[in-house]
């Protein structure tokens, strides 16, 4: 693939099925079964293995140079106000965690997946937290245990790569630890399935490539993944990207 393909349908997600991508295709899974009709897309494998997502016509959806990335057809860039329909490129979002916030303000208009920011301040708010939690501290240190394992095996020290999964241990823990008599991260009661669940189950599925071969020692969370993996919305997300 050399360039970007406008398609009859309204969305066009670029991904691969990496703890980074599968969050955006899962949601949009999601929201296809609960609003049918309303949302639809078409998906395109991006070959990180071969660099597709360092080529230009990529870079003109996401400059970062990273899956995921989303075009919008149904809008436009600012400044295409005047452009003809078919010369529209559509709108471009980058940026996983941006993408998950444009598609719960623009396709999720009954919060099912998520929570109305006027009226349920708190659990808004945990649900950013818990974001924020997998971006900054859950997925960079899974990377680090994955890197030194996968792709540069042997290239760390012992420490560096026996720090990396104690650190990542401890981020288990604290998931373990917020599950206790909960069925997903964030809603009153048990909880509600909300975007903080789908970023954030990706990687632990993934467990097994950063050196934490088993969650037996986390029962909470291990139950969490496989109600969270059970649903038809995340087994199709999950394919959604192979080549």
């Amino acid at each position: 693939m050399t360039s970007t393909t406008t398609t009859s349908k309204p969305l066009h997600l670029y991904t691969y099925p990496t703890p980074n991508g599968i969050p955006v295709a899962a949601y949009l899974e999601e929201l296809k079964a609960a609003y049918p009709g309303v949302v639809d897309y078409e998906a395109t494998h991006v070959d990180l293995y071969k660099g597709v997502q360092k080529e230009a016509w990529f870079k003109k959806v996401n400059p970062v140079g990273q899956i995921p990335a989303l075009v919008d057809y149904t809008r436009s860039r600012p400044g295409d106000d005047d452009k003809k329909d078919s010369d529209s490129q559509g709108f471009a979002i980058f940026d996983g965690v941006a993408i998950l916030f444009y598609l719960a303000q623009n396709y999720d208009k009954e919060f099912k997946f998520s929570f109305n920011p006027v009226k349920e301040v708190e659990e808004f708010s945990e649900m950013v937290q818990w974001l924020m939690f997998t971006g900054s501290g859950l997925a960079p240190r899974f990377g680090e245990c994955r890197y030194y394992r996968v792709v540069a095996p042997g290239k760390g020290s012992d420490h560096v790569v026996n720090r990396n999964v104690e650190l990542l241990r401890n981020f288990f823990s604290v998931l373990e630890a917020r599950l206790t008599s909960r069925d997903y991260l964030v809603g009153r009661g048990k909880g509600k399935y909300s975007l903080a669940d789908m970023r954030a189950w990706p990687h632990i599925k993934f467990h097994e490539v950063t050196g934490i071969e088993s969650l037996e020692e986390y029962p909470n969370l291990k139950a969490w993944l496989e109600r969270c993996f059970e649903r038809a919305g995340s087994k199709n997300g999950f394919e959604v990207g192979k080549a």
